[in-house]
């Protein structure tokens, strides 16, 4: 091996798992070693945002509707170490102007400019990239049709389909 990183993943996203196992194996065939830190949320959240104690974290998250309150999050400062936000300690003042002046205006093509900026700017100094992706679901069951799916579960041990059956 050429190196190895310390990857951190919560347990309980199922999902998240499976996306570490196949990373593992993707860069293992590039030389490169991953120690697998899979804990409860609460231990990753304060090894990765409090503790900074990670060189690869993998985590489930959606980039938003629109970037001031999706991707942007993950790209401005966090020196308050909060959780779903950036967690590399980089602080850069120009990215932090682009993301506040894209959040105080309405008009589209202002809003693009700044989002550009910011991009151009994170391209630049991050040594770290977001890469977002979702396979989980938030879904919304109607119960006077299906019986099976109104009792609370797990959010990565939801119930299969094959386990509902059709009313009427």
């Amino acid at each position: 091996m050429r190196f190895t990183l310390n990857v951190r993943y919560i347990n309980e996203l199922s999902d998240v798992a499976a996306t570490v196992e196949m990373a593992q194996s993707m860069l293992e065939e590039v030389g490169i070693g991953i120690e697998m830190q899979g804990t409860s949320g609460a231990v990753f959240t304060e090894k990765v945002y409090t503790e900074s104690e990670f060189d690869l974290a993998f985590l489930r998250s959606t980039v938003g509707a629109d970037p001031s309150i999706g991707i942007v999050r993950w790209y401005e400062c966090n020196d308050q170490k909060a959780a779903a936000a950036n967690p590399s300690g980089l602080c850069d003042p120009e990215i932090d102007a682009a993301a506040a002046e894209a959040l105080a205006t309405s008009v589209q093509a202002e809003r693009g400019v700044a989002l550009t900026a910011l991009q151009d700017r994170a391209a630049e100094v991050m040594y770290y990239a977001p890469l977002a992706w979702f396979n989980g679901a938030f879904p919304t069951i109607n119960t006077t049709r299906w019986q099976g799916q109104d009792e609370p579960t797990p959010m990565t041990n939801r119930m299969p389909w094959t386990t509902m059956t059709m009313e009427g």
